[in-house]
């Protein structure tokens, strides 16, 4: 089996009054959070930042104060598992959009619902409607 890790930052920001979360699609046609993978030098919170830096041109307002969120699933890569791990860091976003045009299709803000609505893995619609509650009930921002 293969062991892989990656990070990501879920990247919120107050449009209009409204938090909003910045999801990207990727060529595949997956729509989540921008994350990838781990370099050898770097911790998770390294990569989160690099990676959201990266495929979206932001950069960390600051880290909000929510434990990281952590995703595990199997897949099949040329006929061997892989056991990936991701390490999501919820977090306020500044700058402005510049996409990575290699991997991301598309980038877009969107509302707690959207997101639900249009985030492609379970888990990270989990993830997604955990932080909007967190943020509509506390005063962590």
């Amino acid at each position: 089996m293969i062991h892989e890790y990656s990070a990501g930052v879920i990247p919120v920001r107050n449009l209009n009054n409204n938090w909003c979360f910045f999801l990207v699609q990727l060529k595949t046609g997956h729509w989540g959070f921008p994350k990838g993978h781990t370099e050898s030098y770097e911790s998770l919170t390294q990569t989160a930042i690099r990676e959201l830096k990266e495929e979206t041109g932001f950069e960390i307002d600051r880290f909000l104060s929510i434990a990281p969120y952590v995703v595990k699933y199997f897949f099949h890569r040329d006929h061997k598992l892989v056991h990936k791990q991701v390490t999501y860091f919820p977090a306020l976003v500044k700058g402005d959009i510049k996409l990575q045009e290699e991997e991301i299709q598309d980038g877009k803000w969107v509302t707690s619902a959207e997101a639900c609505s249009l985030i492609t893995f379970e888990q990270e619609k989990s993830i997604a409607a955990s932080v909007s509650e967190i943020i509509v009930h506390s005063d962590l921002l």
